[in-house]
């Protein structure tokens, strides 16, 4: 009796058991239910039962349920704009949904974390995410299905995607959960609607507006008022005004009464447009000013910052000036506080994605050293069990054998995820990287464009001095953000080499084209010497290879005080099509210490490192140079010594071009025979050179080192009947230049008198200024080419008037060109670079006009014939890409060109992609802007 007493006592303890159970999870069940409607109404009312139930779990652990209340405290913080916490419970929610395997609860902690990512304006980020989200809710037949293809949707309405944002309306309004619930179903006919609007169908969007309003009012939903802001849009574009301004204040009388602050806002701005529409700016100037009244109670910035720039506007168009900047002072005000908000979000989320990281990492190695420990444990109390037992042994060494197998399996898993994770750390890196990029070149478009304006305008010496420094700090700015961008694509090894044919000669010219003006301020000479064995023509990354020789000629020159720098090419060795070229640069500037030659090529390191350092620099330089050499199978080398120069050398494997050939002269050299020149020069290596390039040629030559020798040397040489033909004069030279020896000898020299070719190594303008009342046939710049040496000769012996081009400009001169027969259009919002643009156009007397976002454009470019559209990409209500395929609708021929901060290979071929024809880097180089439209245009 006693035994069958106690049986049944264990069974109803079990029963009851099973049963509490049972009804703590119905409770939980029903309580999350409650949290999920409450999140929808009630958000202060939603956090605090969210925080009774994490007190309940806590003491009761259930996965599915933990996984469950974390995507919903999750999406309240979306809803309350908190995106740290959100963040932070949506990842929490991840890991308790994959304990417990709920697919929908993976699904749901995917589509909040895409939904987190369009609101911190990650949107690129978002939209792979949702479309995971979307295949496992249809997956498990979720409830879910409806809302994520509703973030899907506003996913594209954020990137202007309208099409996408109509075709996901119609999803909506065709999906099971639309025709079964009413509340739904608005919120799809209103998705419709306003995609349609978006697109200029106004019939086709009135009709779903209409039907959005109907269905809501059956369910007195707050979003009545906001499908009454729309239908009052659609009354608006359609010129419907009266109809528009009575919709607006049903709409505005409805968000009142059910306090739906951002409804009212969005009635009362455009309730001002309505009245400016109709001409009754007194009203609308009140309108306004209640907006922003309201905003300031609600701390909407983005309204208030609306409301702002409509009033400055009107005050503008109504000729008030003061009152109009005062409103723009106010707008940007609004702009620089929701900037800062914008960056204090996105840094809060970072933040929180850092902290989460880190500590997911110290929890990983808390568990495996707990692991460890109990491993440790379990292998101490094993073998004391073995030492009685050859099976036991056994047993325990088998499973040892498993446990090893397994924490193998598992490590290597491990190694997987952080690998994934490093890949992710080096996205956003680069993401990072790209976003920074855009934001630094869009001030520095304005100093560097301002600056090079003013330094064209009369200016004092002083003024002068100033902003050469502001224009060449800006420049050494702009090159560091391109070596930093360079680095992080060699780190993340996506640095991509271009194969094309090219000439070696025209990238040393390019060279010089870029350092020569540097060089010039300073006075130095640059020489060139190529070695007749290399090859002319190559096929290879030549931007890159020039990029490298850039880097080291402006060290040497940066470096360098007086002397000259001397580039040589050399071929070390040939194997079938391959060839090793030798490139070296050497300085006669301060040198190099043994330590600093140690560390030279890492990242962030100069040769000058003390106090009181006099070049500056970002240290990068030479570790692209390193990197870049590398990549081409080559290697990078120094010698140096202090204050006795350096020599930078690097190898390069390139091949030979079997398509391009070398774009030689075809002119006949025979009428060059027998000349007999002179050199007169006091350098010696430009003796060399212009004497190694003479002999080439089959040609006769003599030296002098200074014009008196020279003097002397004419008049032996005409004493023994053999006068020399030409003279090489060089300008610049000690004692006697070159111009006062010509002035000399012409004097001196009766007859017989040789021809005069002057070499100049900088101030090529004066040169030719100073010289046209002397007989000097030809002015050369040095470095002297073999080429242009070729054609002076012949142009003289052949009897020819050689137009002699004077200096190219200095970086900061702007080139004129004539365009008072062109038309142009500018999309600019940013009014700063308005400005720079219209100044480098200033002097062209082309025709042209202004817009401040995409809208404008399209609208200008359908009403006026224009030869070029000059488009910024991310601009206010619609960005440059979405405008360009807009034009591209009606317009396939007028030529579009880019001018963005957007820098990566990606954004130029979206630039192509949208339609447009050119893509120009901010800052826009005044030059290249002149010279693009030239080319382009078509009168």
């Amino acid at each position: 009796m006693h035994q069958i007493v106690k049986k049944v006592a264990v069974f109803l303890t079990l029963f009851w058991c099973i049963q509490a159970n049972a009804f703590f999870a119905s409770t939980i069940d029903s309580r999350l239910d409650e949290l999920d409607k409450l999140s929808w109404t009630n958000i202060p009312k939603a956090l605090a039962l969210a925080e009774d139930l994490k007190n309940q779990l806590s003491t009761s652990p259930n996965d599915h349920a933990q996984a469950r209340l974390y995507n919903l405290i999750g999406y309240t913080s979306l809803l309350n704009r908190d995106y740290k916490n959100a963040y932070n419970h949506i990842s929490l929610a991840k890991g308790y949904a994959d304990k417990s395997g709920s697919l929908r609860e993976q699904a749901e902690s995917k589509r909040l974390l895409a939904s987190l990512y369009v609101m911190t304006n990650m949107l690129h980020e978002s939209l792979p995410i949702f479309l995971e989200a979307l295949a496992l809710h249809k997956e498990i037949e979720s409830d879910k299905v409806f809302e994520t293809l509703q973030g899907i949707s506003l996913y594209y309405r954020s990137i202007g995607d309208f099409d996408k944002y109509l075709e996901y309306g119609n999803r909506l309004l065709n999906h099971p959960s639309a025709q079964s619930e009413n509340q739904l179903r608005g919120l799809a006919e209103y998705t419709v609607g306003e995609a349609l609007l978006k697109l200029g169908k106004y019939e086709q969007a009135r009709i779903h507006i209409n039907h959005t309003i109907r269905i809501l009012e059956k369910v007195s939903s707050t979003w009545v008022s906001e499908g009454y802001v729309t239908l009052a849009e659609i009354e608006f574009a359609t010129n419907n005004l009266s109809k528009a301004l009575e919709t607006v204040k049903q709409s505005k009388k409805i968000a009142e009464q059910d306090k739906y602050y951002l409804a009212s806002l969005q009635a009362e701005l455009l309730t001002a447009d309505i009245l400016q529409a109709l001409d009754r700016q007194e009203e609308a100037i009140t309108s306004l000013e209640a907006a922003i009244e309201q905003a300031v109670y609600h701390s909407d910035k983005a309204t208030e910052q609306k409301a702002n720039l409509a009033l400055a506007q009107l005050y503008e168009n109504s000729d008030q000036p003061q009152l109009a900047l005062n409103f723009y002072k106010e707008y940007k005000k609004n702009t620089d506080d929701l900037a800062e908000k914008a960056q204090e979000t996105q840094s809060s989320f970072y933040n929180a994605q850092l902290n989460l990281e880190h500590k997911e990492q110290q929890i990983t190695q808390l568990e495996a050293t707990q692991a460890l420990q109990q491993l440790e444990l379990s292998q101490k109390e094993k073998t004391e069990q073995l030492r009685d037992s050859i099976l036991a042994l056994l047993v325990i060494i088998l499973i040892s054998l498993i446990y090893y197998v397994v924490h193998a399996k598992r490590t290597k898993n491990q190694m997987k995820a952080l690998a994934q994770e490093a890949n992710l750390a080096n996205k956003a890196k680069s993401n990072f990287l790209a976003k920074m990029s855009h934001e630094i070149r869009t001030p520095m478009n304005a100093i560097i464009g301002l600056s090079q304006l003013a330094l064209n305008a009369k200016l004092s010496p002083k003024q002068r001095e100033n902003i050469s420094m502001v224009h060449a700090s800006s420049q050494s700015l702009l090159t560091l953000l391109n070596d930093i961008l360079d680095f992080s694509k060699i780190e993340a090894k996506k640095l991509e080499l271009e194969h094309a044919d090219f000439l070696v000669n025209n990238s040393i010219q390019r060279l010089l084209n870029v350092c020569s003006f540097s060089a010039d301020e300073k006075q130095l000479k640059l020489n060139v010497r190529i070695e007749n064995d290399v090859p002319t023509s190559l096929t290879g990354d030549a931007l890159r290879l020039e990029q490298v020789l850039i880097n080291l000629v402006n060290n040497a020159i940066k470096f360098t005080e007086q002397g000259d720098i001397n580039i040589a090419v050399s071929l070390v060795k040939q194997h079938d099509n391959i060839n090793t070229l030798k490139f070296s640069v050497t300085d006669e500037g301060i040198g190099i210490g043994e330590e600093q030659l140690q560390r030279l090529f890492k990242a962030f390191s100069q040769a000058d490192v003390s106090v009181t350092r006099r070049y500056g620099g970002s240290g990068l330089g030479l570790t692209i140079c390193k990197e870049l050499v590398e990549l081409m199978d080559g290697a990078i080398s120094v010698e140096s010594e202090l204050g006795k120069g350096s020599t930078f050398s690097f190898t390069v494997d390139i091949a030979t071009s079997k398509t391009l050939t070398a774009q030689l002269t075809n002119a006949d050299l025979s009428n060059l025979n027998n000349l007999k020149i002179l050199i007169v020069d006091d350098s010696k290596s430009s003796r060399t050179l212009l004497s190694e390039s003479l002999i080439a040629l089959g040609l006769e030559c003599a030296q002098a080192r200074s014009g008196i020798e020279a003097l002397e040397q004419i008049k032996d040489a005409i004493d023994t009947k053999s006068p020399y033909d030409i003279v090489l004069m060089d300008w610049r030279m000690p004692g006697l230049d070159g111009l006062e020896t010509i002035r000399i000898i012409n004097q001196v020299v009766n007859e017989q008198l040789p021809k005069f070719i002057l070499v100049s190594s900088f101030d090529k303008s004066d040169a030719v200024k100073l010289s046209r009342h002397l007989p000097i046939e030809d002015v050369l710049e040095k470095p002297v080419k073999p080429s242009q040496l070729t054609i002076s000769l012949l142009t003289i012996v052949n009897g020819k008037q050689r137009q002699v081009v004077p200096m190219s400009p200095s970086p900061t001169s702007i080139i004129r060109r004539d365009f008072s027969k062109v038309k142009l259009l500018i999309a600019e919002d940013n009014k700063i670079n308005q400005k720079v643009i219209l100044g480098f156009l200033s002097d062209t007397n082309a025709t042209v006009d202004i817009v401040s976002n995409g809208v404008e454009a399209v609208e200008k470019a359908k009403n006026n014939d224009y030869h070029i559209i000059l488009m910024d990409v991310q601009m206010p209500e619609m960005d440059g890409l979405t405008a360009t395929k807009l034009i591209r609708e009606f317009d396939l021929n007028t030529p579009i060109m880019a001018m963005t901060a957007h820098s990566l290979p990606e954004d130029i071929e979206q630039s192509m992609a949208a339609g447009m024809n050119e893509h120009l880097t901010k800052p826009i180089n005044a030059n290249l802007l002149i010279e693009t439209i030239t080319k382009k245009i078509s009168i």
